[in-house]
């Protein structure tokens, strides 16, 4: 399972490069992912309800694999029941668009200085 996801987040990170579309599926990302903001914090930086995992740490293929087994009913302990209700609407390739988005905000510059 997690060869398929690796191999279906290349081939679309390839397809999408060839076309010039990341930085859309990116934006598109970023607004599904406000409605995370809340329990996942600005820069998906937040352990929701001091319980999950932290986003911005995960790599691409275990961020789709939750999300999918979430929309599935195959995954989560006790977040199970609120996130099959956030993402049960959510399509393949929004999940994928909001996998860019977190994965897009590893590789931003926020000018943090370190403590003097």
């Amino acid at each position: 399972m997690i060869l398929k996801s690796t191999m279906c987040i290349a081939l679309l990170t390839l397809s999408l490069q060839a076309e010039n579309n990341v930085s859309k599926f990116v934006a598109d990302g970023e607004i599904l992912f406000k409605k995370c903001v809340s329990c996942h914090g600005q820069k998906a930086e937040k352990k929701a309800l001091n319980k999950s995992k932290i986003l911005v740490d995960m790599t691409q293929v275990e961020i789709e694999k939750a999300l999918r087994g979430y929309k599935e009913g195959t995954y989560g302990g006790s977040m199970k029941g609120l996130m099959t209700n956030q993402v049960k609407n959510m399509t393949q390739k929004d999940i994928y668009k909001v996998v860019f988005y977190i994965e897009s905000l590893k590789k931003r510059d926020y000018n943090i200085s370190p403590l003097n």
